[in-house]
Protein backbone atom coordinates (compact mmCIF):
# COMPACT_ATOMS: atom_id res chain seq x y z
CA UNK A 1 0.00 0.00 0.00
CA UNK A 2 1.52 2.89 -1.19
CA UNK A 3 1.40 6.88 1.04
CA UNK A 4 -0.25 9.97 -0.93
CA UNK A 5 1.13 13.59 0.92
CA UNK A 6 -1.81 16.01 1.07
CA UNK A 7 -2.86 18.46 3.13
CA UNK A 8 -5.39 18.15 6.09
CA UNK A 9 -7.34 20.91 3.98
CA UNK A 10 -7.08 19.28 0.62
CA UNK A 11 -10.42 18.78 -1.16
CA UNK A 12 -10.30 16.40 -4.17
CA UNK A 13 -10.89 18.17 -7.93
CA UNK A 14 -14.27 17.51 -9.62
CA UNK A 15 -15.75 17.35 -12.74
CA UNK A 16 -19.12 17.05 -13.38
CA UNK A 17 -20.65 15.79 -16.40
CA UNK A 18 -24.48 15.48 -17.68
CA UNK A 19 -26.25 14.32 -20.72
CA UNK A 20 -29.01 17.02 -20.39
CA UNK A 21 -29.58 20.46 -19.41
CA UNK A 22 -32.20 19.75 -16.00
CA UNK A 23 -32.68 21.69 -12.89
CA UNK A 24 -30.84 18.15 -11.58
CA UNK A 25 -28.11 19.09 -12.47
CA UNK A 26 -27.45 22.61 -11.51
CA UNK A 27 -28.94 22.00 -8.04
CA UNK A 28 -26.57 18.82 -7.69
CA UNK A 29 -23.60 19.45 -9.34
CA UNK A 30 -23.07 22.93 -10.75
CA UNK A 31 -24.11 24.56 -7.42
CA UNK A 32 -21.96 22.22 -5.09
CA UNK A 33 -18.67 22.55 -7.18
CA UNK A 34 -19.25 25.94 -7.81
CA UNK A 35 -19.67 26.79 -4.29
CA UNK A 36 -16.63 24.35 -4.02
CA UNK A 37 -14.44 26.81 -6.01
CA UNK A 38 -15.74 29.73 -4.77
CA UNK A 39 -15.08 29.02 -0.29
CA UNK A 40 -11.76 26.86 -0.82
CA UNK A 41 -10.23 27.41 -4.39
CA UNK A 42 -11.14 23.93 -5.56
CA UNK A 43 -10.30 22.36 -8.84
CA UNK A 44 -14.13 22.04 -10.13
CA UNK A 45 -15.66 22.08 -13.19
CA UNK A 46 -18.55 20.80 -15.04
CA UNK A 47 -19.71 19.79 -18.73
CA UNK A 48 -22.79 18.66 -20.96
CA UNK A 49 -21.37 16.03 -23.19
CA UNK A 50 -23.88 13.85 -24.88
CA UNK A 51 -21.45 10.98 -25.39
CA UNK A 52 -20.03 11.79 -21.94
CA UNK A 53 -16.52 11.17 -23.62
CA UNK A 54 -14.88 14.26 -21.67
CA UNK A 55 -11.50 15.06 -22.89
CA UNK A 56 -9.35 15.63 -19.21
CA UNK A 57 -11.43 13.30 -17.01
CA UNK A 58 -8.22 11.63 -16.04
CA UNK A 59 -6.31 14.78 -14.69
CA UNK A 60 -9.47 15.14 -11.82
CA UNK A 61 -9.50 13.14 -8.44
CA UNK A 62 -13.32 12.36 -9.40
CA UNK A 63 -15.85 12.65 -12.31
CA UNK A 64 -19.44 12.49 -11.08
CA UNK A 65 -22.14 11.30 -13.33
CA UNK A 66 -25.41 13.37 -12.77
CA UNK A 67 -28.98 11.41 -12.91
CA UNK A 68 -28.30 7.99 -15.17
CA UNK A 69 -31.84 7.21 -16.15
CA UNK A 70 -32.32 4.20 -18.58
CA UNK A 71 -31.95 6.07 -21.79
CA UNK A 72 -28.17 5.96 -21.78
CA UNK A 73 -27.51 3.06 -18.65
CA UNK A 74 -25.38 1.04 -21.95
CA UNK A 75 -23.66 4.23 -22.93
CA UNK A 76 -22.42 5.56 -18.89
CA UNK A 77 -21.51 1.36 -19.08
CA UNK A 78 -18.72 2.13 -21.63
CA UNK A 79 -17.71 5.54 -19.91
CA UNK A 80 -17.16 3.98 -16.64
CA UNK A 81 -14.74 1.66 -18.22
CA UNK A 82 -13.17 4.04 -20.35
CA UNK A 83 -12.84 6.30 -16.90
CA UNK A 84 -11.48 3.42 -15.21
CA UNK A 85 -8.71 2.78 -17.58
CA UNK A 86 -7.32 5.53 -17.11
CA UNK A 87 -7.16 5.81 -13.58
CA UNK A 88 -10.18 7.96 -13.21
CA UNK A 89 -12.39 7.35 -9.73
CA UNK A 90 -16.31 7.79 -11.12
CA UNK A 91 -19.10 9.15 -8.52
CA UNK A 92 -23.18 8.34 -9.33
CA UNK A 93 -25.63 10.81 -8.38
CA UNK A 94 -29.07 10.83 -7.48
CA UNK A 95 -32.13 12.99 -6.40
CA UNK A 96 -35.07 10.59 -7.37
CA UNK A 97 -35.53 6.75 -6.16
CA UNK A 98 -36.03 5.34 -9.38
CA UNK A 99 -36.43 2.26 -8.15
CA UNK A 100 -39.99 2.75 -6.91
CA UNK A 101 -41.63 4.95 -9.25
CA UNK A 102 -45.40 4.60 -8.96
CA UNK A 103 -47.27 3.52 -12.24
CA UNK A 104 -48.75 7.37 -13.47
CA UNK A 105 -45.54 8.65 -13.44
CA UNK A 106 -44.56 9.06 -16.81
CA UNK A 107 -40.73 8.57 -15.82
CA UNK A 108 -41.63 4.89 -14.76
CA UNK A 109 -39.00 2.48 -15.38
CA UNK A 110 -39.27 -0.90 -16.36
CA UNK A 111 -37.74 -3.68 -14.41
CA UNK A 112 -34.91 -4.23 -16.84
CA UNK A 113 -34.17 -0.43 -16.57
CA UNK A 114 -34.12 -0.90 -12.84
CA UNK A 115 -31.71 -3.97 -12.82
CA UNK A 116 -29.57 -1.64 -15.13
CA UNK A 117 -29.31 1.25 -12.66
CA UNK A 118 -28.77 -1.63 -9.87
CA UNK A 119 -26.07 -2.43 -11.97
CA UNK A 120 -24.17 0.94 -12.67
CA UNK A 121 -24.21 1.17 -8.72
CA UNK A 122 -21.95 -1.37 -8.24
CA UNK A 123 -19.78 -0.32 -10.89
CA UNK A 124 -19.18 3.54 -10.06
CA UNK A 125 -16.32 4.19 -7.59
CA UNK A 126 -19.42 6.05 -5.21
CA UNK A 127 -22.41 7.23 -5.25
CA UNK A 128 -24.08 10.56 -3.60
CA UNK A 129 -27.68 11.31 -3.03
CA UNK A 130 -29.66 14.19 -1.92
CA UNK A 131 -31.23 12.76 1.48
CA UNK A 132 -30.89 9.93 3.86
CA UNK A 133 -34.55 8.11 3.00
CA UNK A 134 -32.87 8.25 -0.62
CA UNK A 135 -29.70 7.17 0.85
CA UNK A 136 -30.97 3.69 2.50
CA UNK A 137 -32.99 2.94 -1.01
CA UNK A 138 -29.53 3.09 -2.65
CA UNK A 139 -27.17 1.96 0.32
CA UNK A 140 -27.71 -1.59 -0.77
CA UNK A 141 -26.15 -1.58 -4.32
CA UNK A 142 -23.53 0.94 -3.78
CA UNK A 143 -20.00 0.52 -2.53
CA UNK A 144 -19.82 4.08 -0.98
CA UNK A 145 -22.68 6.04 -0.82
CA UNK A 146 -22.76 9.84 0.75
CA UNK A 147 -25.21 12.81 1.59
CA UNK A 148 -25.07 15.86 0.14
CA UNK A 149 -28.47 17.63 0.09
CA UNK A 150 -29.77 20.68 -2.36
CA UNK A 151 -28.74 23.65 -1.39
CA UNK A 152 -28.99 27.05 -2.58
CA UNK A 153 -26.71 29.49 -4.23
CA UNK A 154 -28.19 32.20 -2.24
CA UNK A 155 -25.69 34.94 -3.60
CA UNK A 156 -27.01 34.58 -6.67
CA UNK A 157 -30.69 34.51 -6.39
CA UNK A 158 -31.66 37.69 -8.14
CA UNK A 159 -33.42 40.25 -5.89
CA UNK A 160 -37.68 39.93 -5.36
CA UNK A 161 -39.28 42.88 -6.52
CA UNK A 162 -43.26 42.22 -7.16
CA UNK A 163 -45.34 44.54 -8.36
CA UNK A 164 -48.14 42.26 -9.39
CA UNK A 165 -51.87 43.67 -10.39
CA UNK A 166 -53.49 40.43 -9.15
CA UNK A 167 -52.08 38.00 -6.56
CA UNK A 168 -49.87 35.28 -8.99
CA UNK A 169 -50.44 31.72 -7.39
CA UNK A 170 -47.59 29.33 -8.73
CA UNK A 171 -47.91 25.51 -9.04
CA UNK A 172 -45.05 24.72 -11.47
CA UNK A 173 -42.94 21.71 -12.04
CA UNK A 174 -42.36 19.04 -14.24
CA UNK A 175 -45.10 16.33 -15.89
CA UNK A 176 -44.31 14.28 -12.93
CA UNK A 177 -46.36 16.00 -10.84
CA UNK A 178 -49.64 14.69 -12.47
CA UNK A 179 -51.04 12.67 -9.95
CA UNK A 180 -49.65 14.91 -6.86
CA UNK A 181 -51.48 18.36 -8.13
CA UNK A 182 -54.44 16.11 -7.83
CA UNK A 183 -54.59 17.01 -4.18
CA UNK A 184 -55.17 20.74 -5.25
CA UNK A 185 -57.61 20.51 -7.89
CA UNK A 186 -60.62 21.08 -6.08
CA UNK A 187 -59.17 23.88 -4.12
CA UNK A 188 -58.38 26.13 -6.81
CA UNK A 189 -61.77 25.24 -8.43
CA UNK A 190 -63.14 26.95 -4.99
CA UNK A 191 -60.32 29.83 -5.00
CA UNK A 192 -61.13 30.41 -8.77
CA UNK A 193 -64.70 30.55 -8.77
CA UNK A 194 -64.74 33.42 -5.73
CA UNK A 195 -61.18 35.18 -6.50
CA UNK A 196 -60.61 34.60 -10.29
CA UNK A 197 -61.25 38.14 -10.45
CA UNK A 198 -58.13 38.95 -7.77
CA UNK A 199 -55.62 36.16 -8.58
CA UNK A 200 -53.90 34.62 -11.98
CA UNK A 201 -53.36 31.43 -11.41
CA UNK A 202 -50.08 30.39 -12.92
CA UNK A 203 -49.63 26.50 -14.12
CA UNK A 204 -46.46 24.53 -15.69
CA UNK A 205 -46.73 23.40 -19.10
CA UNK A 206 -47.64 20.88 -19.94
CA UNK A 207 -50.94 21.48 -18.06
CA UNK A 208 -52.84 18.09 -16.74
CA UNK A 209 -55.99 17.21 -18.59
CA UNK A 210 -58.16 18.09 -15.19
CA UNK A 211 -57.53 21.35 -14.96
CA UNK A 212 -57.87 22.58 -18.69
CA UNK A 213 -60.69 24.18 -17.97
CA UNK A 214 -59.37 26.66 -15.32
CA UNK A 215 -58.35 30.25 -16.61
CA UNK A 216 -54.51 29.68 -16.46
CA UNK A 217 -51.73 31.27 -17.27
CA UNK A 218 -49.58 28.37 -18.84
CA UNK A 219 -46.04 29.28 -18.46
CA UNK A 220 -43.82 27.05 -21.14
CA UNK A 221 -40.53 25.55 -19.79
CA UNK A 222 -37.57 27.89 -18.75
CA UNK A 223 -33.81 27.51 -18.51
CA UNK A 224 -32.48 27.21 -15.14
CA UNK A 225 -31.25 30.34 -15.64
CA UNK A 226 -34.42 32.41 -16.47
CA UNK A 227 -36.20 30.10 -13.74
CA UNK A 228 -35.21 32.35 -10.55
CA UNK A 229 -36.90 35.49 -12.57
CA UNK A 230 -39.98 33.66 -13.08
CA UNK A 231 -40.38 32.37 -9.83
CA UNK A 232 -39.68 35.52 -8.12
CA UNK A 233 -43.11 37.16 -9.58
CA UNK A 234 -45.23 34.67 -7.71
CA UNK A 235 -46.81 35.59 -4.65
CA UNK A 236 -47.96 32.35 -3.07
CA UNK A 237 -46.30 28.81 -4.00
CA UNK A 238 -48.18 25.57 -3.82
CA UNK A 239 -46.52 22.60 -3.55
CA UNK A 240 -48.74 19.36 -3.01
CA UNK A 241 -47.19 15.97 -2.95
CA UNK A 242 -49.11 12.71 -2.42
CA UNK A 243 -47.40 10.50 0.41
CA UNK A 244 -46.02 7.58 -1.25
CA UNK A 245 -42.24 5.75 -1.65
CA UNK A 246 -41.12 8.27 -4.30
CA UNK A 247 -42.45 11.19 -2.98
CA UNK A 248 -40.62 10.31 0.20
CA UNK A 249 -36.93 10.41 -0.77
CA UNK A 250 -37.64 13.84 -2.69
CA UNK A 251 -36.26 16.84 -1.05
CA UNK A 252 -38.10 19.96 0.08
CA UNK A 253 -36.31 22.24 -3.11
CA UNK A 254 -39.72 23.28 -4.52
CA UNK A 255 -40.40 25.30 -1.05
CA UNK A 256 -36.63 26.70 -1.07
CA UNK A 257 -36.86 28.37 -4.80
CA UNK A 258 -40.61 29.96 -2.94
CA UNK A 259 -38.64 30.88 -0.25
CA UNK A 260 -35.92 32.61 -1.79
CA UNK A 261 -38.94 34.06 -4.25
CA UNK A 262 -40.53 35.19 -1.31
CA UNK A 263 -43.25 33.58 -1.97
CA UNK A 264 -46.32 32.60 0.97
CA UNK A 265 -46.01 29.26 1.05
CA UNK A 266 -49.01 26.10 1.15
CA UNK A 267 -46.97 22.57 1.30
CA UNK A 268 -48.45 18.73 1.45
CA UNK A 269 -46.76 17.52 4.99
CA UNK A 270 -44.28 14.95 2.69
CA UNK A 271 -40.84 16.60 2.04
CA UNK A 272 -42.30 20.00 3.38
CA UNK A 273 -42.84 19.82 7.70
CA UNK A 274 -40.23 20.36 8.60
CA UNK A 275 -39.36 23.80 5.94
CA UNK A 276 -42.55 25.17 5.76
CA UNK A 277 -44.00 24.66 9.23
CA UNK A 278 -44.02 27.75 11.44
CA UNK A 279 -43.17 30.09 8.17
CA UNK A 280 -45.77 28.55 6.12
CA UNK A 281 -48.73 26.95 5.93
CA UNK A 282 -48.76 22.41 5.79
CA UNK A 283 -52.47 21.47 4.06
CA UNK A 284 -53.23 17.80 4.61
CA UNK A 285 -56.84 17.56 2.98
CA UNK A 286 -58.87 19.75 0.52
CA UNK A 287 -60.45 22.01 3.02
CA UNK A 288 -56.79 22.99 5.06
CA UNK A 289 -55.57 23.84 1.08
CA UNK A 290 -58.08 26.18 0.65
CA UNK A 291 -58.31 27.76 3.52
CA UNK A 292 -54.54 28.41 3.41
CA UNK A 293 -54.58 29.56 0.32
CA UNK A 294 -57.18 31.84 1.31
CA UNK A 295 -55.47 33.09 3.54
CA UNK A 296 -53.03 34.62 1.73
CA UNK A 297 -55.16 35.88 -0.75
CA UNK A 298 -57.11 37.90 1.57
CA UNK A 299 -54.26 38.89 4.29
CA UNK A 300 -51.34 40.87 2.53
CA UNK A 301 -49.78 40.90 5.94
CA UNK A 302 -49.70 37.39 6.29
CA UNK A 303 -49.07 36.83 2.69
CA UNK A 304 -45.72 39.06 3.37
CA UNK A 305 -44.61 38.01 6.59
CA UNK A 306 -44.84 34.24 5.19
CA UNK A 307 -42.60 35.23 2.47
CA UNK A 308 -40.12 37.25 4.95
CA UNK A 309 -39.74 34.31 7.29
CA UNK A 310 -39.22 31.65 4.00
CA UNK A 311 -36.64 33.67 2.36
CA UNK A 312 -34.80 34.39 5.68
CA UNK A 313 -35.19 30.75 7.03
CA UNK A 314 -33.77 29.72 2.97
CA UNK A 315 -30.62 32.28 3.61
CA UNK A 316 -29.87 31.14 7.00
CA UNK A 317 -30.60 26.97 6.65
CA UNK A 318 -30.15 26.26 3.03
CA UNK A 319 -27.24 28.70 1.64
CA UNK A 320 -24.98 26.56 -0.37
CA UNK A 321 -22.09 28.85 0.93
CA UNK A 322 -22.49 28.52 4.38
CA UNK A 323 -22.97 24.54 4.10
CA UNK A 324 -19.39 24.71 1.85
CA UNK A 325 -17.60 22.42 4.72
CA UNK A 326 -20.51 19.59 4.78
CA UNK A 327 -20.07 19.71 1.02
CA UNK A 328 -16.36 19.49 0.93
CA UNK A 329 -16.09 16.63 3.72
CA UNK A 330 -19.12 14.48 2.05
CA UNK A 331 -16.68 14.81 -1.25
CA UNK A 332 -13.49 14.41 0.76
CA UNK A 333 -14.79 11.97 2.75
CA UNK A 334 -15.90 9.12 -0.76
CA UNK A 335 -12.09 10.37 -2.21
CA UNK A 336 -10.23 9.07 0.90
CA UNK A 337 -13.00 5.80 0.73
CA UNK A 338 -11.66 4.64 -2.99
CA UNK A 339 -8.17 5.40 -3.02
CA UNK A 340 -7.64 3.76 0.24
CA UNK A 341 -9.77 0.90 -1.58
CA UNK A 342 -7.27 1.21 -4.19
CA UNK A 343 -4.18 0.34 -1.86
CA UNK A 344 -3.34 4.56 -1.43
CA UNK A 345 -3.43 5.39 1.97
CA UNK A 346 -2.89 9.21 3.01
CA UNK A 347 0.30 11.14 4.79
CA UNK A 348 -1.51 14.35 6.02
CA UNK A 349 0.57 17.65 6.18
Amino acid sequence: MRKLQLSSQYCPSLLGVSYDHTASFSYRIITPLRTLYEVYGARTSWSYIDDLTVLGAGTYDMVILSRVSFVNVDKVRRAIAQFHAVGTRIILDYDDNFLDIPDWNPAKLSVEAQDSIRDLLGLVDGVTVSSDTLKRYYAPYAKRIEVIPNYVETQAWPDTRKDNAKIRIGLLGSRSHVEDWKLVENPLRRIMERYGDQVILCVSDPVPEYLHDLPLEIQPWVSIDRYPMLLNQIDIGLCPLQDDVFNRCKTGIKALEYGMAGAAIVASPTQYREIVAGRGTIARNEEEWYAGIEKYIVSPVQRNLAGRLMNQYVRDRWSAQTKAPYIKQAYTTLFRKITHAQGITYAMT
